[in-house]
């Protein structure tokens, strides 16, 4: 049988050059490695032909795993074989648009005012407040943090683009009062791995807000009250990292101003 994960790590390696997000080589990888093991070819045997004959195998799978899959072998073939696959036979399953589930605002901030241990309840609300994803949160250096100009440097992120994003007079107080009890000396937030980590984020968030819902849920929650507050898409794409305008069109669906303002 060939030797899977010698192919896999030697793609990981070309992703890592070419600076790809951690997330996302970990989940090219995964679904590199199921095809290798389908084909168990040597590099140099493989063709085009086994990428065509897998994605029929896999044809009843789940969109969003499907989509990872294409993603992986164009990558895997674009790099590694330097040969691209046919457009038409590697068409995507169309996704299925789904709204995001929001949380209310009021509902989050009496949450937010009964969390007694200070480092969770910053966690969540700057999660909430800046519309910041879980990696970014866990990412987050105490030198990124800008109170003078009220902003927050977001580096190491989706896309791997840098961007700022606004913070207020009153999260900083509570950031600086977190900051004197627990004294973290890197990162803002740390945990016995030096950075908390993602799995601890959710853990918090469904002990304190919802146990059936995500902490992404924050982020979705964040950005639905910047558009009701008057905020204009075209700033809160900047302040999300959206590269597309229409990602962030989505919360126009799920804003209650926006919505209750078109009633007659």
């Amino acid at each position: 049988m060939i030797d899977s994960l010698k192919i896999v790590g030697f793609f990981e390696n070309k992703l890592r050059f070419k600076k790809y997000a951690k997330n996302t080589i970990i989940s090219y990888s995964y679904y590199l490695r199921l095809f290798i093991e389908f084909t168990d070819k040597r590099t140099s045997h493989i063709t085009k032909k086994d990428a065509y004959l897998y994605l029929d195998s896999i044809a009843g799978i789940e969109n969003t795993a499907k989509n990872h899959t294409i993603s992986a072998l164009k990558l895997f073939y674009r790099l590694i074989l330097n040969t691209e696959l046919d457009s038409v036979k590697t068409e995507r399953p169309r996704k299925q648009k789904r709204l995001p589930v929001v949380i209310d605002w009021d509902e989050l901030e009496s949450r937010f005012s009964r969390i007694q241990n200070i480092k969770h309840r910053c966690i969540l609300e700057l999660a909430a407040r800046c519309a910041l994803r879980v990696s970014e949160i866990c990412n987050l250096r105490i030198s990124d943090i800008d109170s003078k100009r009220n902003l927050i440097l977001i580096s190491d992120s989706k896309f791997n683009k840098d961007r700022y994003v606004p913070i207020s007079d009153v999260m900083i107080r509570m950031l600086r009062y977190y900051y004197k009890e627990y004294r973290p000396s890197e990162y803002l937030f740390e945990g016995q791995n030096v950075k908390y980590s993602h799995t601890s984020c959710q853990n918090i968030f469904k002990k304190y807000i919802d146990k059936n819902k995500s902490f992404h849920k924050l982020r979705h929650s964040g950005a639905t009250k910047m558009l009701d507050n008057g905020v204009n898409l075209r700033t809160i794409q900047s302040i999300l990292g959206h590269t597309s305008s229409r990602t962030t069109e989505i919360y126009t669906h799920v804003s209650a101003g926006l919505l209750q303002a078109a009633t007659l």
